[in-house]
């Protein structure tokens, strides 16, 4: 499974940790997990190739052999593959005794930026409630306090969406 990225793209990777107690890699049971694991994502057209290292190789298999990481290599930019991590994550096949954790670089960002804009969107419904009763406290009528609030939310809206003008 090994295609060249498009001309003038680039090529990024997602890594997959795999470990189970029971069997050790290469054996045929840790490989046909794996193979059963990845059944879903297998097919997306972004993934271009899967590497599956060899059992000596000690930078991508544990010692011990029971936990092995892959590198799915992704058409595209390093932004692709982050926006592909909630997918994979979401098509990973469940196997019996076996983790599989989707990580790496695209992944932390991508949990990175998702509980930032958790964080964000907490920190907005606590503090627009304040900041309306500190203007009324400031300017002693709903309309003056409503006034720097309307003038306010509309670029909020309007960052939450994306749109920057």
């Amino acid at each position: 499974m090994g295609r060249s990225p498009p001309l003038g793209r680039t090529q990024s990777t997602i890594e997959v940790v795999f470990h189970r107690d029971d069997v050790l890699f290469p054996d045929p049971a840790y490989r046909r997990g794996i193979d059963v694991a990845l059944s879903g994502i297998a097919e997306f057209p972004e993934v271009a190739r899967i590497d599956v290292p060899r059992p000596d190789d000690a930078l991508f298999v544990s010692e011990s052999r029971e936990t092995v990481v892959l590198l799915l290599w992704v058409d595209g930019s390093f932004d692709d593959a982050q926006r592909l991590v909630p997918r994979l994550r979401e098509m990973m096949t469940p196997v019996p005794g076996q983790t599989a954790l989707v990580t790496g670089t695209a992944a932390i960002f991508y949990d990175i930026e998702s509980a930032s804009e958790k964080d964000l969107q907490r920190g907005e419904i606590i503090s627009l409630p304040l900041g309306l009763i500190l203007l009324l406290f400031v300017f002693g009528t709903v309309l003056a306090a409503l006034l720097p609030m309307g003038a306010g939310v509309p670029w909020r809206v309007q960052d939450a969406r994306g749109i920057h003008g």
